[in-house]
């Protein structure tokens, strides 16, 4: 990721004046050789610790499999970042859309150039690759603001330009969307249960926001930008610190983790299949098995001794067709329901147990 938010600039900028000599005051040489000394121990001790195999999973399963197809089952056409860009940049990507303009105006320029070639060259690259997570795109963000600073400041973020009051309803759209959204959520999946705890600063950032868009349409962007920023400083801490703590449909690996309790036997050792996130990693055990499919999953349960295993609900039939005619599996310890919001899908899934 370094390499590809720093070289790909330098190459787009050297290419721009005809020459690299620009680069030569930074002492490139000597800071990659800093680096190397830095971080020469670490990649030393993994390969003694791995035996090579840490490099064949980073970037031969891990790394290349992102690029050669949809890794994690998170595919996304071309476009889907830009598509996202208007949630995921919020409250600032309204304004940062009016900014496009000026930077193609002034693309020659120094400024406008250096800003284009580290947000564009790598957002290409970002929406061709298959695989697509929201954060990829995340160490561009500080050079979007950079340039919605800058034609903020010039008179570019105006009510005036044709369709700029429609765009900047994305200011109030997602703070209202995602306080129904939860109310939704809560009412269907987790048994008419609302986040009323989290409803005031909710309806505290949707004030704000529905106030930015009212100072953008009178022509006052920055007291419109101000009062987006706080609206985001509402809806953060409304979303994650209230509402997702008063919804037991997003707690699916804390649930899970809790089955630990449930055992007749202390420290279980505990497997996966199908649902493999990191948060039930640190809620677990770090040696938590990874389960390639059903027949391995059978086999870990009859591994002996105290053992606990998750099975989420599309793996379910491959888990249970694993059991011989006559032997089914173990009844179940439980079920856990919710939803996934590293994915975005329902969430099923069973815990079987086996004692001593």
């Amino acid at each position: 990721m370094v390499p590809l938010f720093v070289v790909l600039p330098a190459l787009f900028l050297s290419w721009k004046a005809r020459s690299a000599s620009w680069l030569r005051p930074l002492r490139p040489l000597a800071g990659l050789a800093l680096t190397a000394v830095i971080v020469a121990p670490w990649f030393v001790a993994i390969t003694l610790k791995s035996g090579g195999a840490f490099y064949a999973e980073a970037v031969g399963k891990d790394m290349l499999g992102k690029v050669g197809g949809a890794a994690e089952r998170h595919w996304g056409p071309p476009g889907a970042y830009a598509l996202a860009f208007f949630a995921t940049f919020w409250p600032g990507a309204a304004f940062a859309a009016m900014s496009v303009p000026l930077a193609w105006r002034e693309r020659r320029t120094d400024a406008m150039a250096f800003l284009i070639a580290t947000i564009l060259p790598a957002w290409l690259i970002f929406e061709a690759v298959p695989t697509k997570l929201p954060h990829y795109v995340l160490p561009l963000m500080p050079w979007i603001a950079v340039l919605t600073v800058i034609a903020l400041t010039r008179g570019e973020v105006t009510p005036r330009r044709r369709g700029a009051r429609a765009v900047a309803l994305l200011v109030p759209a997602i703070p209202l969307g995602l306080t129904l959204g939860l109310c939704v959520t809560g009412w269907k999946l987790d048994n008419h249960t609302i986040p009323w705890i989290s409803l005031p600063v909710l309806a505290a950032a949707c004030l704000a926001a529905g106030a930015s868009w009212l100072a953008f349409a009178r022509d006052l962007p920055e007291r419109a930008v101000a009062l987006a920023i706080l609206a985001s400083g509402l809806l953060g801490p409304g979303v994650l610190g209230l509402a997702q703590r008063q919804l037991p449909t997003f707690k699916v690996s804390p649930r899970l983790a809790a089955f630990q309790n449930t055992m007749p036997c202390r420290d279980p050792l505990v497997g996966t299949l199908g649902y493999r996130e990191p948060s039930l990693v640190f809620l677990t055990r770090t040696d938590l098995v990874m389960l390639p499919d059903g027949d391995a999953a059978k086999a870990f349960l009859q591994g002996g001794g105290c053992r606990l295993l998750f099975v989420e609900g599309r793996e379910r039939d491959a888990f249970n067709f694993a059991w011989p005619v006559g032997r089914p599996a173990p009844p179940p310890l439980g079920v856990v329901e919710g939803f996934n919001l590293n994915n975005g899908r329902r969430v099923y899934a069973t815990a079987y147990a086996a004692a001593p």
